[in-house]
C-alpha cells in the first residue's frame, strides 16, 4: 500500500489572507472618508440653514411690522413721524407701529437693527454669521391724498460666513400698509 505525503487542507494561504485583509481595509478606508465627508457636509449645510432662517426671520419681521405700520417715514433726515417718500432708497426707516409707537429699522456696521422706542435703543435682528452689506427701503406713496397706496420695496444683501467659505445672498420683497391710504 502507497501512502500519499501531500495531505489535502482546506483553508486560504497567507498570501490570500493579505490580500483580503488589504482589500477589506482599502474598501472601508473608502467609506468612512466618504462617511466623514457627508457629516461633514450635513454640518455645514445646517449650519447654512440656521443662517439663513435667521435672515428669513429678520425679513419677516420687518415685513409684517411694515405691512401693519402707517406713516412710512424713509431716511434719518426731517422728523421721523412725518411721512417722506424716497424713491431712491435709504438703510433707514421708521414708521408708526400697530400700537401707536415709532418703530424704527436699520443698517449699522453690517449687523440689521431694530428699535421699537423710536431709536433710543436698538437691537440685531441678524446674527453675527450674517454681514449685511446693502439695505435699502424703497418708499412711495407716502403723501396723503397721492390716491396711492404706501408702498415699500426692501432690497437687502450681505454675505454668510461659515466654518469653510462665505456664500453671498440677495433678498428683495415688497410691502404694501394694511391701512387703506387717505
Amino acid at each position: 500500500m502507497g501512502y500519499s505525503v501531500h495531505k489535502k487542507t482546506s483553508g486560504f494561504t497567507l498570501v490570500e489572507v493579505i490580500i483580503s485583509i488589504g482589500l477589506f481595509v482599502a474598501v472601508m478606508t473608502i467609506a468612512v472618508s466618504a462617511l466623514i465627508s457627508l457629516m461633514d457636509a450635513q454640518r455645514r449645510a445646517q449650519a447654512f440653514r440656521e443662517v439663513m432662517d435667521n435672515i428669513d426671520f429678520a425679513m419677516e419681521n420687518i415685513s409684517r411690522s411694515l405691512r401693519l405700520g402707517a406713516n412710512y417715514h424713509c431716511g434719518p433726515s426731517g422728523g421721523i413721524t412725518t411721512p417722506q417718500d424716497c424713491p431712491g432708497g435709504d438703510d433707514y426707516i421708521a414708521f408708526t407701529d400697530v400700537l401707536g409707537g415709532t418703530t424704527i429699522f436699520r443698517l449699522e456696521n453690517g449687523v440689521l437693527e431694530r428699535s421699537t422706542d423710536g431709536g433710543s435703543t436698538f437691537l440685531a435682528l441678524t446674527s453675527p454669521s450674517v454681514t449685511i452689506h446693502r439695505l435699502d427701503f424703497f418708499v412711495n406713496g407716502t403723501a396723503a391724498g397721492d390716491l396711492k397706496q404706501p408702498g415699500v420695496r426692501i432690497v437687502v444683501g450681505g454675505l454668510v460666513e461659515l466654518s469653510k467659505g462665505a456664500t453671498n445672498f440677495d433678498i428683495e420683497t415688497f410691502v404694501t400698509q394694511r391701512l387703506l391710504d387717505s
